[in-house]
């Protein structure tokens, strides 16, 4: 989750102008208010957005695999390790 929200974050420097976003580190507490407010609209573009839910989907079939127990622990962190990276 947090590799994907990475993701988004930096698509989205990418598509927008530098001064519009905070000048502040966003993994510091006092600052992660100010990039949460900046980024509460933000809605990926449609490609981003089916790309992601085909992870979300990989990762939903990882998890149902495990709870079946037809992949191993190990397996299925590994192969999760792979989606979300």
């Amino acid at each position: 989750m947090i590799t994907r929200c990475a993701f988004v974050l930096a698509i989205s420097f990418f598509s927008q102008q530098p001064q519009q976003w905070p000048q502040v580190n966003p993994f510091l507490e006092s600052a992660r208010d100010e990039w949460q407010r900046a980024y509460r609209d933000f809605k990926p573009g449609p490609k981003v957005a089916a790309d992601l839910k085909k992870l979300d989907d990989r990762a939903g079939d990882l998890r149902d695999q495990l709870v079946r127990e037809e992949i191993t622990l190990e397996h299925f962190s590994v192969e999760l390790q792979r989606v979300i990276c």
